[in-house]
């Protein structure tokens, strides 16, 4: 059993009650004198008074002294046995009354704490013990228990101070406890000691545990702060309307959506009425009226107008509140600004009725261009089809087509099936295409021969697959193409290919055979000329002058022809010669050739002047490595130079330079005399002159065999000039060098 005098130090009033006790006795006493001499005094008052007859016996006055003292001790006895019995039902009550007290006192729902006057704690009871964990027997009588509640010297110092000053009349006074679980709670004190004394008690209070209650009020404070954060930041305005009184409360908000400064505007009906739209202020109200009458939710949209003239949409929502009988006396709700909203809804209706006569605009648009595109598709030579990949049906198919077929319409396509098209053979033949197309997804290009109502026809076509966007081959379009023309010039062609081959290779090896052949009549005649001018000589018969003349035409004549031959030659042998490709540095070849060229200089920038006039600048750019045949692009440069130097001799200061453009462009550029636009497609002829043979002596090959190597190579060759200002030839190499014809 749990010992409940532990939690008092002593019982609460027993000084009292024992004081009272200890003069119960006397009280009796005196009590029981004042009655003993009543009954003395009214027995021998009764006696000689009730019975005076007796009077005269001689023995009365032993017998009265008698009964008087019989009757004595009888009240002596009773009124000691009275006695008694009260003694013992006061202490009875006594301990019951103090037992009900500390009862009281400890199982009371609030803290109950008394000290003393050694300022030692003599009352813990069991609220005290659960709030902080210390039990009654730790705390009482303990010198270290306020250490125990308030471990912090500092605060429990302060705390005492402050005891000091505000003396022991307080209420509600909220101090830091510190539990034994190491816990920290609030405790509201409240002292009244010196307003109701208790002996033995220096200082007693009563403490409630407002922990709780804190923590709400912080948490309320924050949900406020939560929530008036939120208000603000969303800008939205709450009002409160109690409709007995009129009385309207709102917020700041509220008034900034209203276009009022807070504060300089006394809230109320009136204020929020005069700024609603006089359109829309009848409609508002009835809709406020008819959600209290029918005690639903009230919503509304309407205008405000601020003071300076703008107008703003809100939208406005309540409730009424209603008292215990059921009737509505409040009204609250929040109005929220959403013009942005309504005018991105009017920017959307505007949009939507542009789109809408765009898409009408478009629709026709779409129908004028599908039915162009029919009857492009129509007027197509090619069979143009569509096919769906499940049921192998024709969606679509254009005149073309039907006519292939053997139809007269496109329309006679529509809803048909491949099989029905078709021949079972051919249609067996369509439809593993179209298989091939629907599972691998790529487009299936083939050219075959087919034998349909027109006869034996050659077609090229194209079956393309139709997606999902997620991918899934739907359909296929194709395109087919009657090229059976096409196939049968194609054969033409190569027959006459073959036929062009074999004369060409009789010309080839006829050039071959007459350059060869008519070198030895020309060194005859080269040899006879120069043997018959010896012997006039020796014989002093060349007096002539006709004849001396005679003579030299004779031998420049054969000395032409023989560069006309040697050319020819040459021209056949680039073109016969196979080609070995290798890897060739051009800044490499082009210092090789310019090295047999003794009037070449090589300078390094173009405003170098060479004194010699004889002398021709060459400038040499960063030339590119290219693949080729070495032997033939250094004939190449070796021409391009040659015919440089030679149209440019007659122009000091002669210069020639030689570089790349961007793209591998190489180019060979003189100051000559240069030559007509109008007859650039002549330069690379066999025998092309644009100047005579007086003028620039030449055979009029060499550009037509820098031409044919250019071919060789892949590249082509264009030139570029301007009468006086010289000539730019350009040339690129392509990727792989041809083949020899």
């Amino acid at each position: 059993m749990h010992d409940e005098s532990a939690h008092f130090k002593r019982p609460v009033a027993s000084e009292l009650q024992r004081r009272s006790l200890r003069l119960l006795p006397q009280k009796l006493a005196g009590a029981y004198f004042i009655v003993a001499v009543l009954w003395i005094a009214l027995s021998h008052f009764w006696l000689d008074t009730v019975v005076p007859s007796l009077t005269v016996l001689p023995y009365w006055q032993d017998v009265k002294d008698l009964i008087f003292a019989g009757t004595t001790a009888w009240m002596l006895y009773w009124l000691s046995r009275r006695s008694l019995r009260t003694q013992q039902q006061t202490e009875t009550l006594l301990r019951e009354s103090e037992e009900r007290v500390r009862l009281i006192l400890q199982n009371m729902p609030v803290m109950l704490g008394a000290f003393d006057n050694q300022n030692t704690m003599v009352v813990w009871n069991h609220e005290a013990e659960r709030v902080t964990g210390y039990s009654a027997a730790v705390m009482i009588g303990n010198p270290q228990a306020m250490a125990l509640l308030y471990p912090d010297a500092g605060y429990r110092q302060h705390m005492v101070d402050t005891w000091a000053g505000r003396g022991n009349d307080y209420r509600d006074w909220e101090w830091d406890v510190t539990c034994r679980d190491g816990s920290v709670k609030t405790v509201a004190w409240s002292n009244i000691s010196d307003r109701f004394p208790i002996p033995g008690w220096r200082a007693w209070g009563i403490g409630v545990d407002v922990t709780d209650r804190k923590r709400s009020e912080m948490a309320l404070r924050e949900n406020e702060a939560f929530f008036k954060l939120a208000l603000d930041f969303t800008h939205i305005g709450i009002w409160d309307w109690h409709l007995p009184t009129n009385e309207v409360i709102w917020n700041e908000n509220h008034a900034r959506l209203l276009g009022l400064v807070p504060g300089e505007v006394q809230p109320s009906y009136q204020a929020w009425r005069d700024r609603v739209h006089p359109e829309d202020i009848d409609r508002v109200e009835q809709a406020i009226t008819q959600a209290l009458e029918t005690k639903t939710n009230f919503e509304a949209e309407y205008r405000v107008i601020h003071p300076d003239g703008s107008l703003h949409w809100l939208i406005g929502r309540g409730r009424g509140l209603d008292d215990a009988s059921g009737q509505v006396i409040r009204m609250m709700g929040a109005v929220l600004d959403f013009t942005d909203r309504k005018q991105a809804e009017a920017q959307i209706r505007q949009l939507n009725q542009t789109l809408e006569q765009q898409n009408l605009e478009l629709e026709a648009l779409v129908e004028q261009r599908t039915a162009e595109l029919m009857t492009f598709i129509n007027m197509l030579p090619d069979g143009i089809f569509v096919v769906e990949r499940d049921t192998m049906r024709m969606l679509f198919g254009n005149d073309a087509l039907a006519h292939l077929i053997g139809w007269e319409s496109r329309h006679q396509l529509a809803g048909k099936t491949i099989f029905e098209c078709f021949a079972p053979d051919l249609a067996a033949t369509f439809a593993e295409q179209n298989h091939q197309v629907f599972t691998s997804g790529e487009t299936l290009h083939f050219q075959e021969c087919y034998t349909t109502p027109s006869g034996l026809l050659h077609f090229d076509t194209y079956k393309i697959p139709l997606k999902k966007p997620n991918g899934e081959v739907y359909a296929l379009i194709g395109s087919s193409r009657n090229i059976t023309e096409l196939v049968e010039a194609r054969q033409t062609l190569v027959d006459r290919t073959a036929q062009l081959e074999i004369v060409n290779q009789e010309l080839e090896a006829f050039s071959y055979s007459v350059s060869h052949d008519l070198r030895a009549p020309l060194r005859h005649i080269s040899g006879f000329v120069a043997a018959l001018t010896d012997r006039l000589q020796q014989n002093e018969l060349l007096t002539d002058p006709k004849v001396m003349h005679y003579l030299e035409i004779i031998q420049d004549s054969s000395h032409k022809m023989k560069e006309l031959i040697d050319g020819l030659l040459t021209l056949s042998r680039v073109g016969r010669r196979p080609m070995a490709e290798t890897l060739i540095d051009l800044n490499q070849l082009v210092l090789a050739v310019l090295a047999q060229r003794p009037e070449a200089i090589i300078v390094t920038s173009t405003t170098e002047v060479v004194s010699d006039p004889q002398q021709i600048q060459c400038s040499l750019g960063a030339l590119p490595t290219v693949s080729g045949d070495k032997t033939l692009l250094r004939q190449v440069f070796v021409n391009l130079l040659d015919n440089a130097i030679k149209f440019t001799r007659q122009q000091p200061p002669a210069h020639i330079e030689i570089g790349t453009l961007p793209d591998d462009i190489i180019y060979v550029r003189d100051r000559g005399i240069g030559f007509q636009m109008a007859y650039a497609d002549q330069l690379f002829g066999a025998f092309q002159r644009l100047h005579s043979q007086a003028e620039f002596e030449g055979s009029g090959i060499g550009l037509a065999i820098v031409h044919r190597i250019i071919q060789r190579h892949g590249g082509h060759i264009w030139a570029e000039s301007h009468p006086g200002q010289g000539a730019t030839f350009y040339f690129k190499l392509g990727d792989r060098p041809a083949a020899p014809s």
